[in-house]
């Protein structure tokens, strides 16, 4: 019995009293070698639990298992805000990017295809030489000696050790009975002392016999005896001609050496491989090859290193069945990521594309296929919406991927909106805020209270979710249109679309079928040259806008300019009004406290230690990035003294600390702060803190909070009437790369109720693959039908109609 029950509780993670930011003294037991499915609103705590909670502490127990000596530079970690938690296995995260990507970072390097192909050029490539691209060959005796036999078949040869000629090298020569040279391109024609000068080339013959296998023995004596004098050369001639060999792997006419390679030659991280003009980033100089020119040469069956990286993994894969390579381990675990990279559709994407040229989910993705190719099991790995930027047909592929980790005793837990994943779990746990007074629960997110309480665990059968009531907004036909015709950015077939001004407009079609291609690299930079009066160098034969415009705005998921030192406050601009008020207190008046001594990012303000930001960063080589608490201001980013002002009984690292809906109620009375909150809860952030670095925020919220600047600027240029004052009459053109990134769908239903005010007034194009977002579309382009070369067509551009959308 007792066996049974620990069986039981050894069957799954449990954690207890976990206070993770919003989360409420919640305790979850989370199956083990199983999917599980953590979904809610946002704010409602998935990331609070999953990364904050599970991950972290897994991690922080993984490092206390080292060795003193493998943990010597590293600082112990802190424990996850939790009572108590049991059998955490070590953890993988895979969470979205945030802050500046890596120049170097290409898809190959992110899916670990690049780490494979330099094993295989170091154990399999050819050398050539990187001026003349001549193949180099190297021969030991037994190797030259057939090399020359059947080369020279029942030919009189002459073997001589090629030298230049010195004082020394003729005295010692001669003394060990060596008396006959000869010229080193007529190798039959004999040379005197008195005709030999300092500097001069000249060889020492060695021997003169028949190319015959019956001379074998001779001629590699000869061989050998060469190589000794020589430092590993010989000279063959024949019929007047002469012929160089080598134990090394020399290029004769170049004089250049190329020596074994190793996996550093081919990685544009490391200095022995990296261009010595562009540090591996990729400027003219190595042609966007990012490697040194002697190690662009080494190849495989015709191909080079940078070669091999232009191709998709489809193009990879078929080449490595030709090929042919004699490295069957190696070509097989090479070509079984490569599956898992065509298998979550990445197969239209080439290995050198940079992963900052790359969206969020096909990062997402990239990392996902790095770990599917891991042998490791036991393991928890925690997902952060691996579906994103996927269309909904793919959702199942990847749900099974996934879950082939599972088949390997690992556990498997992803934050996700997406139903399939939703429906197909395993497990499910869904978080948000249970009804005080009635079994009724709430999911969403603009209660500032909203979230932080375990609202359903168990299987997905069981949870039946409230369905949010979506209002679609039918607007007339519209009169002017952007036209632009002939695109051929990157994979677009020279193709044609027509896009409504003053409508909302939806963009949809598979991943790779050219969405961002057509509105990011296209339309988007055509606009801002139309606006500008200028012509910007896009793939677009013509392009005509029947309208003025006063502004184009990108709302995409490109998060790689926000910093730690950038929060909510600062960013929808209410930081600068809330230290002025600080700053008016008696208190900071008598102290002489001006506004800047209420800011972490001066230094009248900030923590002397951490420089106001609460922590130090530490990367270690084996550990990654690990945040470590300021020991001086206990993470509070303020000097002491400066904590001491308080503002309506806060001080200001408290204020920071309360969210959008709660700061409302405090400043109620200032009308400018008031009005720009108030939008934030109205858009679903009233769970969102002052102070939360934008660094910390999913790509969904960034873009929300982003939709909340615009729409608070634009509120101030109303006029008295309550109209958008727009220059000339023109409106701005709005364009949104996947707002339902990290939303459920009430949350969507939220976001659209702010979308559907705007088109009577301004452009709205939103690039979607949700069903809800699509039908409160005027206008629809659907690109497709699959992707990469096989997309980037038109299948549709006109009128909303509901059979277009899959």
């Amino acid at each position: 019995m007792i066996m049974g029950i620990l069986r039981l509780a050894n069957d799954f993670i449990s954690l207890s009293g976990v206070k993770t930011n919003n989360l409420k003294n919640i305790s979850v037991a989370i199956p083990k070698h199983k999917f599980t499915c953590i979904t809610g609103a946002s704010g409602a705590g998935k990331t609070s639990l999953v990364f904050g909670t599970l991950h972290q502490e897994a991690h922080r127990r993984f490092l206390a298992t080292l060795s003193r000596q493998e943990s010597q530079h590293i600082q112990p970690q802190s424990h996850a805000q939790l009572d108590h938690a049991a059998n955490l296995p070590a953890s993988i995260a895979v969470k979205q990017q945030h802050g500046k990507p890596d120049l170097r970072a290409t898809l190959g390097t992110l899916t670990h295809i690049n780490e494979y192909l330099r094993l295989l050029f170091c154990q399999t490539a050819s050398r050539h030489c990187y001026k003349c691209l001549a193949p180099l060959h190297a021969y030991d005796y037994g190797q030259a000696t057939k090399a020359i036999i059947q080369r020279y078949d029942k030919k009189s040869i002459c073997i001589a050790a090629p030298l230049r000629f010195t004082a020394i090298d003729y005295s010692m020569l001669t003394a060990q009975g060596f008396d006959r040279f000869v010229n080193i391109k007529q190798p039959q024609q004999p040379l005197t002392k008195d005709a030999m000068h300092p500097q001069q080339e000249y060889a020492v013959l060695i021997s003169q016999v028949r190319a015959d296998a019956h001379y074998t023995n001779r001629i590699q004596d000869a061989v050998r005896t060469s190589y000794q004098i020589a430092k590993g050369r010989v000279l063959v001639g024949v019929d007047g001609q002469a012929k160089l060999l080598s134990r090394n792997h020399e290029c004769f006419t170049c004089e250049l050496t190329s020596i074994a390679p190793t996996p550093a030659y081919f990685s544009y991280y490391h200095p022995l491989g990296a261009c010595l003009s562009c540090n591996g980033i990729g400027c003219a100089t190595c042609d966007y090859e990012r490697l040194q020119p002697k190690h662009r040469a080494y190849q495989i069956q015709q191909q080079t290193f940078p070669a091999l990286l232009r191709m998709t993994a489809v193009e990879l894969q078929l080449w490595l069945v030709s090929a042919k390579i004699n490295n069957d381990d190696l070509v097989a675990e090479l070509r079984r990521r490569l599956d898992f990279v065509c298998r979550l559709k990445l197969d239209y994407i080439a290995g050198e594309r940079p992963a900052a040229s790359l969206s969020w989910g096909e990062v997402q993705r990239a990392k996902i296929a790095a770990c599917l190719g891991t042998e490791l099991v036991d393991m928890l790995y925690c997902f952060d919406e691996p579906t994103t930027g996927l269309h909904s047909r793919d959702s199942a592929q990847l749900h099974d991927l996934l879950k082939s980790l599972c088949a390997r005793q690992n556990t498997v837990v992803a934050v996700e909106h997406d139903q399939y994943f939703i429906r197909n779990a395993d497990y499910l746990i869904v978080l948000g805020t249970l009804a005080k007074d009635s079994h009724t629960a709430d999911t969403g997110g603009g209660n500032a209270h909203a979230g932080g309480e375990i609202i359903y665990a168990g299987v997905p059968s069981g949870y039946q979710p409230v369905v949010p009531v979506f209002n679609h907004q039918s607007r007339g036909n519209a009169d002017k249109f952007i036209h632009a015709s002939g695109i051929t950015t990157h994979n677009l077939q020279s193709i044609a679309v027509r896009i409504p001004l003053r409508r909302l407009t939806c963009v949809c079609g598979v991943s790779g079928s050219g969405k961002s291609s057509l509105m990011h690299h296209t339309i988007f930079p055509l606009l801002k040259g139309h606006k500008q009066c200028s012509k910007p160098a896009v793939a677009c034969k013509e392009f005509v806008c029947d309208d003025k415009i006063s502004d184009v705005v990108l709302l995409g998921q490109n998060m790689t300019h926000v910093s730690n030192r950038a929060n909510s406050a600062t960013f929808i601009g209410i930081y600068a009004q809330i230290r002025r008020m600080f700053a008016k207190t008696s208190q900071a008046q008598r102290r002489g406290f001006t506004q800047a001594c209420f800011s972490f990012n001066t230094q009248q303000g900030q923590c002397p230690a951490c420089k106001g930001l609460g922590f130090f960063m530490r990367d270690y080589a084996t550990f990654g990035s690990v945040h470590e608490q300021c020991h001086l201001c206990m993470g509070k980013q303020f000097r002491r003294e400066v904590l001491k002002i308080q503002l309506q009984g806060m001080n200001i690292k408290e204020v920071l600390d309360l969210n959008l809906l709660a700061a409302l109620e405090i400043f109620k009375h200032q009308h400018g702060i008031r009005a720009i909150l108030a939008k934030g809860v109205e858009v679903g952030l009233g769970y969102l803190t002052l102070g939360q670095p934008l660094s910390t925020l999913s790509n969904g919220e960034f873009q929300r909070l982003r939709l909340l600047k615009m729409l608070t600027h634009e509120h101030e240029d109303r006029d008295n009437a309550g109209h958008c004052s727009k220059k000339n009459g023109a409106g701005m053109v709005l364009i949104f790369d996947e707002p339902s990134v990290g939303l459920a769908d009430s949350d969507v239903a939220l976001f659209l109720h702010q979308i559907n005010k705007m088109p009577d007034e301004h452009t709205v194009i939103i690039i979607d693959h949700h069903v809800e977002i699509l039908k409160s579309a005027d206008w629809l382009i659907k690109l497709g039908e699959h992707a990469g070369a096989d997309g980037g067509r038109v299948l549709y551009c006109g009128e909303y109609r509901e059979e277009m959308i899959d």
